[in-house]
């Protein structure tokens, strides 16, 4: 296939079997088709087979290759062809000057060809033709020049693109280590942070320890040294008064265990780790701790109301022994006595036995919120309790003062009855000692109503908590 996509020739063997006419008819119906490799083909079989017999024929075959040889660019059969034409014609003609300017325009030499046009309008101003053809041809050499500037641009961008490719490769080359070291820089500063990180969580832990041991052992020792202030803050103790500081001390003495147990974490039961029926166990000997809690807590209010207040002893223990037989019967022997005796802790004890896992973790939570409640609602009484306690020993100190200022009254009294006679001295010390009793009966008097009070209060306390606890078994 030649340019343009136009067709070669016929097969030579073809040719070879055409005559000198056919080929003559040939080459003419390709010129006028204007099909330069038909062109080709049929000249040089022409030119090969009948040069002698075309006779003057001979030179347009030539010329007529020479055209189609520049066309399809085949310069050695255009060469062979100018040549001819040279040695007949001579190379000052017209004709093959302007041949001559088409093969330098075909091969590129646009200044010879002008050139060779310029020399030829000196002979021939006239030549419109020649003219026409200078112009064409400088536009054809600007039009390649332009292709060729841009040609030229393209493989300058592209060499600079490839030069700036090659120095930043050879600059990351010579930023490597550099690059490793920062990166290795920065592994090891990212690995001291992590290591400052956890020694710093490591000491804040550490901290918080100290600080809730401290806190403990504060409170600790303020516990032990509550009764020894107490103790002292008391300056002339009397018989009512020594009972009250008894029943102190013991309600204190059974407080301290209670606010130890507080204070220290609440246990956590492997459920998970251990079978559902160890979790039942767990479970079952949890809800009998805090049994246990609840009627000691009300063993210690009983205490209390009753060394404040024996009369008021009995209605007081009333309500915690009916509530703790209520929880004894609803909740049967402890973890250590065996089975239920009753229907309904059998009943519990098979429920809890056929719990799963997570309804067993499910109780167990629930029984720690529970408890939770009731440490709350005991540390609320306990309050509660230390202010009657207060109140109670201030009256025991107005009672005393007001003793004292009544057996001071009869000294002072006969001190003055030397100067004034032995009848306003009698009934002076008669209305002192009358009014000195009547305000020891009204101090005994409001000291009575104010446990009375207490022993009420804590009366109506204690049966939330029997309350509590059989709600408590019911959750279970």
């Amino acid at each position: 296939m030649a340019e343009g996509g136009a067709p070669r020739g016929p097969p030579k063997l073809l040719l070879q079997r055409v005559g000198l006419q056919g080929l003559k008819a040939g080459l003419l119906q390709a010129q006028t088709r204007g099909a330069p490799a038909l062109c080709l083909s049929y000249g040089k079989e022409l030119l090969d087979r009948f040069a002698a017999a075309l006779k003057d024929e001979v030179y347009a075959v030539y010329e007529t290759v020479y055209l189609a040889a520049l066309t399809l660019n085949e310069p050695a059969v255009y060469e062979r062809c100018y040549n001819a034409l040279v040695a007949r014609w001579g190379s000052s003609s017209k004709r093959l000057r302007g041949l001559l300017m088409l093969q330098q325009e075909a091969a590129g030499k646009h200044q010879q060809a002008i050139r060779l046009l310029a020399d030829y309008l000196q002979q021939h101003h006239g030549d419109v033709g020649a003219r026409r053809r200078v112009v064409a041809t400088y536009r054809i050499q600007g039009s390649q020049d332009i292709v060729l500037q841009q040609q030229q641009q393209k493989q300058q961008q592209s060499g600079s693109k490839q030069q700036q490719q090659q120095q930043q490769r050879q600059r990351q080359q010579r930023k490597r280590p550099e690059d490793l070291e920062a990166q290795e820089a920065l592994k090891s500063a990212a690995t001291l942070l992590a290591l400052g990180l956890e020694a710093a969580k490591r000491l804040d832990k550490m901290y918080e320890q100290q600080l809730q041991q401290s806190r403990s052992g504060v409170r600790a020792q303020q516990q032990q040294q509550r009764p020894r202030r107490l103790q002292t803050q008391q300056l002339q103790p009397t018989r009512s008064s020594g009972h009250m500081e008894a029943a102190d001390g013991l309600l204190l003495q059974q407080q301290q265990p209670l606010l130890l147990q507080q204070q220290q974490p609440p246990e956590v039961f492997p459920v998970g780790a251990a079978g559902p029926r160890e979790g039942a166990a767990a479970a079952a000997a949890a809800a009998a701790v805090v049994a246990a809690a609840v009627e000691a807590a009300g063993a210690t209010a009983v205490a209390a109301a009753a060394a404040a207040a024996p009369s008021a002893a009995a209605a007081a223990a009333a309500a915690p022994s009916a509530a703790g037989e209520e929880l004894k019967r609803e909740a049967g022997p402890g973890p250590q006595g065996g089975a239920p005796s009753s229907s309904k802790a059998a009943a519990a004890a098979a429920a809890l036995f056929a719990l799963s896992e997570e309804d067993l973790r499910k109780t167990y939570t629930r029984i720690r919120r529970a408890a939770a409640a009731l440490q709350q609602e005991l540390q609320e009484q306990q309050q509660l309790l230390l202010q009657h306690v207060r109140r109670r020993r201030a009256l025991d100190l107005e009672i005393a003062e007001l003793k004292s200022r009544a057996s001071a009254l009869p000294s002072s009294s006969s001190s003055s009855s030397s100067s004034s006679s032995s009848s306003s001295s009698s009934s002076s010390s008669s209305s002192s000692r009358a009014a000195a009793a009547a305000a020891a009966a009204a101090a005994a008097a409001a000291a009575a109503a104010a446990a009375a009070a207490a022993a009420a209060a804590m009366k109506n306390k204690f049966p939330d908590f029997s309350k509590k606890t059989l709600l408590l078994q019911s959750l279970l």
